[in-house]
């Protein structure tokens, strides 16, 4: 029992891979007044389904545990008015090292990332171009 608790404490570079923490999405509907927002959120392994993401105080959350191999994406195609976009919510790598709360205010130009230094939505991306 020891033996296998010490080989789980490395990290993925010594050839193990640690439990990794859960993440935290939490996503808001900043389209403006009158605007409500539908999202469907789905990865490789989970479908969130459709949700209703009412403004402005509508919310849509949900958590999960990052894969070991650090390749964990969600996905979520949006919909409002006659529009419909996507984006790629988790990235591990563009998220994993900024937040294990990623929070999100969905805009016409795209989703804005919470900046945990400065208290504002001002890390914009935008929507992926691809369609799905």
């Amino acid at each position: 029992m020891l033996l296998t608790l010490s080989m789980t404490s490395f990290d993925s570079v010594g050839g193990f891979s640690l439990l990794r923490k859960r993440a935290f999405i939490k996503i808001f509907n900043d389209l403006g007044q009158g605007l409500d927002l539908v999202a469907h959120c789905k990865s490789d392994d989970d479908d969130i389904g459709a949700q209703l993401i009412k403004y402005p105080d509508g919310v849509l959350q949900f958590n999960f545990r990052p894969n070991d191999k650090g390749t964990t994406l969600f996905y979520c195609k949006f919909y409002w008015s006659n529009v419909s976009l996507w984006f790629d919510i988790y990235v591990f790598d563009r998220d994993h090292p900024h937040c294990s709360k990623c929070f999100w205010k969905i805009r016409p130009a795209g989703p804005c990332r919470l900046d945990y230094a400065s208290g504002e939505y001002d890390i914009c991306f935008p929507w992926n171009k691809q369609s799905l």
